[in-house]
């Protein structure tokens, strides 16, 4: 009987134990289960929240380029248009140049990039767009192959202002950049390396902020 007894007591035991390691694993799983559910839950949260960003992001780029679109001058489009019935306006942007507003129109017509300044009425003030060399005044040609034999032309473009045609080279001599403008004589008017380039431009923005800034107070005392 002792025996029996002892034998039942720890069979007794064993079973209690079992219970509460069982007991025990079950908590430790569900517990791993809330873990998991929350974690999937912060991921989803995260994810709906960047989702909802960039569609934000969508609609106020659209709403920029639609209200870029409105600001436009009619007369502008017709004229781009008109001359220009198959090339594809990349951007539109409004500035003031000395004193005036204009509007500078970028665009693609083809493989020859084309930036337009206009008048409000529709006017071209400026045009510049993408030349190759063979296709400049053989003077121009001659003049620009005399004076850089040795360099490499990187870039080339036609300048339009009224009546007045100028053509413009980015010219690579070893390592240094230089942008050459010749006139329709073949004349070198103006000759500038790459470094003064961006410290001109730099000049020039500066000195555009500063006209807008003007014309804004200006407008300001008038209300």
């Amino acid at each position: 009987m002792p025996k029996r007894a002892y034998i039942f007591i720890l069979d007794d035991s064993y079973h209690e134990h079992l219970v509460n390691v069982q007991e025990k694993s079950t908590f430790q799983t569900q517990k791993e289960v809330n873990m998991l559910i929350r974690r999937y839950q912060i991921h989803i949260f995260f994810a709906l929240a960047v989702f909802v960003m960039f569609g934000l992001f969508a609609c106020e780029e659209k709403e920029k380029k639609e209200s870029t679109k409105k600001e436009v001058p009619q007369a502008v489009k017709i004229a781009f248009t008109k001359t220009y019935p198959n090339a594809k306006i990349k951007n539109v942007k409004e500035e003031i140049q000395d004193g005036k507003v204009v509007y500078e129109v970028e665009s693609r017509d083809g493989k020859t990039a084309r930036d337009l300044i206009y008048l409000p009425d529709g006017q071209v003030l400026e045009m510049e767009e993408s030349c190759p060399v063979s296709a400049f005044p053989a003077v121009v040609q001659k003049a620009i192959i005399d004076s850089y034999p040795e360099g490499e032309i990187n870039k080339s473009e036609k300048l339009s202002r009224g009546k007045v045609t100028e053509f413009e080279v980015v010219i690579e001599v070893g390592k240094q950049k230089n942008t050459v403008v010749l006139d329709s004589a073949g004349k070198i008017i103006q000759e500038q390396k790459a470094d003064e380039e961006k410290q001109g431009e730099k000049a020039e923005s500066k000195g555009g902020e500063n006209e807008q800034n003007e014309n804004k107070s200006d407008k300001e005392d008038k209300n």
